[in-house]
Parts: C-alpha cells; sequence; structure tokens
C-alpha cells in the first residue's frame, strides 16, 4: 500500500490568491472609518472603532498577529524580564525607544504562537510620524469578549472579531495578515536588516525573504524602489568628509561627534579624538 502511495503526486497546484495592501491606502481607510475625512451614522459606537483601529495599528507598526496584540505585557505597566531588565510602558515618554514584550499567552489564556519576544517598531522613512499619527502611545485595547466557553470559539476569537470589523468598515483588505506585512514592507523601506525584521514579527529570516514576499503589490513595490533609505557610507569615509566640514566650523565638533556617535554605535570620546 505505502508503494503504491508513493506513486501518487500530492503537490500542491492551487493557491488562495493573497491579497496586499498600502501603508497610504490603510492611512485613508482608518480617517474615514473614524470620521475624520467623512461623516459617520449619528449611532456610530466611535469607541469600539477606535480601539479595533488601534488593533489593526499596532500590527501595522510592529507587525504583530491579531491576537499577540492582546498578549502585550507593558502596554500601560513596567514589564521586568526574568533577567532583571526593565521594559518601561509602551504608553511612557520613558520608552522612547517604544519596545513591546509580547508573552505567551493572550488576556483569553490562549497561546501565542511565537512565545516570548520583545518588538520594535518597524517605521518607514516616508512616515517618520507613524507612531504618533496612529497614536501607538495611548494603548485602547477592545473589550470584546467571546459569548461561548468553547474552545474552539476562544481560540478564534481575535481572529474572526477583528475579520468581521474590517468586513464592516470596508477595509481595503480583509485580511489580517494582509495590514501585519505592511510592517514588514516599512522595515524593507527602512533598511532594517532581515534578521532584525524576522525578530521582530516573530518568524525565522526564510519566511520572510520568501513567503512575505508573495504579498508585495505593484505599489509596494515602487515604494520600495523610490523611498527605501540608502546604506550609510562607511565610518572611514564619513570621518573624513566631517573633518573637512570642521575645518571651518570648529566649534560644532562635540555635537557632530555625539550624532556620528548615535549612527555609527561608536563612543563619543573616541571619535572626538579621531575628529
Amino acid at each position: 500500500m505505502l508503494n503504491e502511495l508513493d506513486k501518487l503526486d500530492v503537490s500542491q497546484t492551487k493557491y488562495k490568491e493573497l491579497t496586499s495592501i498600502t501603508l497610504k491606502d490603510f492611512l485613508v481607510w482608518r480617517d474615514e472609518t473614524l470620521g475624520v475625512t467623512k461623516t459617520l451614522h449619528k449611532n456610530t459606537r466611535l469607541e469600539i472603532r477606535q480601539a479595533w483601529l488601534w488593533v489593526f495599528s499596532m500590527q501595522v507598526v510592529y507587525g504583530l498577529r491579531i491576537h499577540e496584540v492582546f498578549a502585550i505585557a507593558n502596554l500601560t505597566t513596567e514589564y521586568i524580564t526574568k533577567d532583571g531588565v526593565s521594559i518601561p510602558p509602551l504608553s511612557s515618554p520613558e520608552n522612547t525607544d517604544n519596545l513591546i514584550v509580547v508573552t505567551g499567552e493572550t488576556e483569553l489564556g490562549t497561546t501565542t504562537k511565537t512565545g516570548y519576544r520583545i518588538a520594535r517598531p518597524i517605521v518607514p522613512p516616508k512616515y517618520a510620524d507613524l507612531i504618533h499619527r496612529l497614536e501607538i502611545k495611548h494603548p485602547l485595547v477592545p473589550g470584546n469578549k467571546p459569548e461561548s466557553n468553547s474552545p474552539d470559539t476562544i481560540r478564534k476569537f481575535y481572529g474572526n472579531k477583528a475579520t468581521e470589523q474590517l468586513r464592516r468598515w470596508n477595509a481595503p483588505s480583509t485580511e489580517t495578515h494582509a495590514i501585519r506585512h505592511l510592517a514588514n514592507v516599512n522595515g524593507m523601506q527602512a533598511g532594517i536588516p532581515l534578521e532584525v525584521r524576522a525578530q521582530s514579527l516573530g518568524h525565522t529570516p526564510a519566511m520572510n525573504d520568501s513567503v512575505y514576499k508573495k504579498r508585495q503589490g505593484t505599489q509596494t513595490t515602487i515604494d520600495l524602489l523610490l523611498n527605501s533609505n540608502q546604506d550609510a557610507i562607511d565610518f572611514v569615509t564619513a570621518l573624513s568628509s566631517i573633518k573637512k566640514l570642521l575645518k571651518d566650523r570648529p566649534d560644532d565638533k562635540q555635537l557632530t561627534s555625539e550624532i556620528l556617535s548615535i549612527i555609527y554605535q561608536k563612543r563619543r570620546e573616541e571619535i572626538e579624538e579621531l575628529l
């Protein structure tokens, strides 16, 4: 029987067509849904829309899966890691890096796909104000709860509820993963290395480099070609160019060394000596 089964060709030949969405499309839709650019019905429950749009915005900025948004441990309180590192609340001005901690469990007690990880925001250069524009530092988690105690209902609750809202509000794409993939595109435009993007999104570099590129639409491709950051010049070349500029502006040496230390991740004192 096994020999006969080996003769069967089980290669997949039909695939679901994956939809894509651009950041511009998302921002236009968000403003319409919140009544910024479109008049809403007087009975519209704006607080529900604000909460779910915040969830979708977290997908855009951090590349989170829907259920992972409900597993963030430091939205409004400090999180202490097992080795004693303090991660400030996302809502706090002290969290200037806007790091978030995704735990292995959601508010409903369901497990996240990849467990614990720390994620960073992924912002494209064309929309440098994205975190402020999407009100990321003002967490507003939806209060929806499943009406059934069925394990299957609870497991699928976040995904089903999110899809329901996307359809109800006529989103450019009703696939939550299409919104999540925007973060990967944002990172490519910002010049963030593949490994860093993969780690933040919670998958392997191979997955990022293959599967995620399948959602790259035409406009996305154009954006990558025209709006992506170029790699910075090497440190030695930059140092040589800066030295020439400082000949006429010696008073700017300290500020210049501080800027170079940030860009090239070197000690300011070391750079000052070289200048």
